[in-house]
C-alpha cells in the first residue's frame, strides 16, 4: 500500500516538474558559448575523439581548470541535438532535474517520515529560483549531476546508519566517484555525510565516531583524498597564483556571501552578476527577508536546525566562495535545503494561521516572492534563448550569402544586446557546422578589417 502511494506521489512530482518548467523545455535557444564550444569540438574531431579527449581524468594546469569527464560526455551527447532538436537537449536537462527532485523527496521522507513535508519540499525544489538557472542553462548540467550524486550519498548514508550493509557502502563509494567525475565540488560531500551522521544520532548517547560511522566516513572520504592527491600539482599551481580566471581571494568572501544569500528573494534578477554588494534597497530587503527566514527556523525548530540550514546552504558554495566571479548555477545544491525550509515553514504557519496570522502572512509572501522569481528566471532564459536563436540563424544565413568568407566581424548597433553576440563568438571558429571561421564581435564601427565580411547586429537580435 505504501509503495503504491509513493509511486503515485513520484508520478505527480514528475508531472509538476514538467508543467512548471515548460518555458525551459520549449526554449528554442541556449544561454552561452559553453554549449556551442562542445558541439564545435565534435564537428571538428568527431564524437569518439571528443570522448577520448574530454571524457578522461587529467591533472590540469590549475585546480580551477574543469576536469569533469562524466559531465563532458553527457554534454557532448546533448550537443548532438543543439541545432536541429534543441527541445531534446532541454528535456535531458529537465529530466536530470526530475531525478534530483525525486531523490530529495525520498531523502526527506526517509529522515522525517512526513509525507506532506517531503512532497512540498520536492515541489518547491522543482521550481526553486535557486535551481532553475542550472536547469535552464544546458552547460550547467555538472551542478545538477553533483547534486544528484550528493543526494544519493546522503540517502544511502542514512540507510546505512539504520541498516548497515556493504551494498550501501558500494553505492556511496561509486556515487562519490561519479560525483567527482561530474564536478570537483563533490569534494565537500564528507561534510554532508558527517551532518547526516550527526543528525541521525541526535538522540543517541553513543559516541559519534563508533566503528559503523568511521567505516561510512572512510568510504566517502577515500575517493576525495585520492582525487586531491592526483590533482595536487594543480592545487599547488593555483595556490601560487596561477589559477587563471579562477584565482581566489579572501576579499571575495563577504560580497559573495551577501550575493548568494540575497539571491532567492531578488524577484527581478536573473544572473547573480546583476546583484551589487552595496546599500541597494532591493538587495538589502532580500538580505533581511532571508535573515527572517533563518530567524523563523531558529524560533520554531531551534538553534540546531538553523545551524544545519546555514551549513547545508553554504557548504556547496565553499569551493567557489573565494572566486571573483559569481553565478546563479552554483546555487542548485543550496536549493535543496532552501526548499525544505520553505516547505516546513509553510506547513507550520498554515497549521497555526489562526493563532499566528502575521507569521502566516509573511511566510506566504516569501513563497509568492520565490515563485515570482522562478517565473522571472524562466522568462529571462527563454527570451535569451529566442534572441540567441535568431542571431545564430541570421548569422549562418549571412555567412552563406557572403560565399562562406572565413573572416567575419560583427558590429553591434547601439541598442543591440551585444552580450548575445559576444557569447556566440567567444572561443569559437564555427558558424553552424562550418569551420574554420574567424569571428569577431565589436561595438559600433571599430576593428575594421578589409579582408573580413562586416555585418551588423540589431536590437531585434538579427545579424544583417
Amino acid at each position: 500500500m505504501n509503495k503504491g502511494i509513493k509511486i503515485n506521489i513520484e508520478i505527480v512530482l514528475i508531472a509538476f516538474c514538467i508543467v512548471l518548467n515548460l518555458l525551459l523545455i520549449s526554449n528554442p535557444g541556449f544561454f552561452s558559448h559553453d554549449e556551442f564550444q562542445k558541439i564545435d569540438y565534435i564537428y571538428k574531431t568527431g564524437f569518439m575523439q571528443y570522448v577520448k579527449d574530454l571524457g578522461v581524468f587529467h591533472v590540469g594546469k590549475h585546480f580551477g581548470e574543469p576536469i569533469r569527464p562524466l559531465s563532458f560526455v553527457i554534454q557532448g551527447i546533448q550537443g548532438l541535438f543543439i541545432y536541429d532538436f534543441p527541445i531534446v537537449t532541454h528535456l535531458i536537462d529537465v529530466s536530470l532535474h526530475i531525478l534530483c527532485v525525486i531523490l530529495l523527496y525520498r531523502l526527506v521522507l526517509k529522515i522525517s517520515k512526513n509525507k506532506k513535508l517531503s512532497f512540498l519540499s520536492a515541489v518547491f525544489f522543482s521550481v526553486s529560483p535557486l535551481a532553475l538557472f542550472s536547469v535552464g542553462w544546458s552547460a550547467a548540467l555538472m551542478d545538477r549531476l553533483f547534486t544528484l550524486f550528493s543526494l544519493v550519498v546522503a540517502l544511502f548514508s542514512y540507510k546505512y546508519l539504520n541498516n548497515p550493509k556493504n551494498r550501501s557502502l558500494i553505492i556511496i563509494f561509486a556515487s562519490v566517484f561519479f560525483g567527482i567525475a561530474s564536478k570537483e565540488t563533490m569534494i565537500i560531500v564528507p561534510v554532508v555525510v558527517f551532518a547526516v551522521i550527526f543528525w541521525s544520532q541526535q538522540e543517541s548517547k553513543i559516541f559519534i565516531f563508533n566503528k559503523k560511522n568511521i567505516k561510512l566516513l572512510a568510504t566517502v572520504t577515500l575517493p576525495v583524498i585520492l582525487y586531491l592527491i592526483y590533482r595536487l600539482p594543480a592545487i599547488i599551481s593555483t595556490m601560487n597564483g596561477h589559477g587563471g580566471a579562477y584565482n581566489a581571494s579572501i576579499d571575495n568572501i563577504l560580497p559573495n556571501i551577501f550575493i548568494y544569500w540575497t539571491y532567492p528573494f531578488l524577484i527581478n534578477f536573473g544572473e547573480t552578476s546583476e546583484t551589487i554588494f552595496s546599500n541597494n534597497p532591493v538587495s538589502l530587503t532580500a538580505f533581511f527577508v532571508h535573515l527572517f527566514l533563518l530567524f523563523l527556523i531558529f524560533k520554531i525548530y531551534g538553534i540546531r536546525s538553523s545551524f544545519y540550514y546555514l551549513i547545508l546552504y553554504f557548504i556547496p558554495l565553499a569551493p567557489i566562495i573565494l572566486l571573483a566571479s559569481t553565478a546563479s548555477i552554483y546555487l542548485y545544491a543550496s536549493a535543496t535545503v532552501f526548499s525544505v525550509a520553505i516547505a516546513s515553514l509553510s506547513i507550520y504557519s498554515y497549521k497555526n494561521r489562526m493563532n499566528k496570522p502575521f507569521m502566516f502572512f509573511l511566510v506566504s509572501l516569501m513563497i509568492i516572492a520565490t515563485l515570482i522569481h522562478s517565473f522571472y528566471i524562466q522568462k529571462y532564459l527563454y527570451s535569451y534563448g529566442v534572441c540567441m536563436n535568431k542571431a545564430l540563424i541570421s548569422l549562418e544565413s549571412e555567412y552563406l550569402h557572403n560565399n562562406k568568407n572565413n573572416s567575419i566581424v560583427i558590429h553591434s548597433d547601439n541598442e543591440a544586446p551585444k552580450y548575445i553576440i559576444d557569447r556566440i563568438v567567444f572561443g569559437r571558429m564555427h558558424v553552424g557546422k562550418y569551420y574554420p571561421v574567424n569571428l569577431k564581435s565589436t561595438g559600433g564601427d571599430s576593428w575594421l578589417n578589409d579582408d573580413a565580411v562586416h555585418l551588423r547586429f540589431s536590437r531585434d537580435c538579427i545579424v544583417y
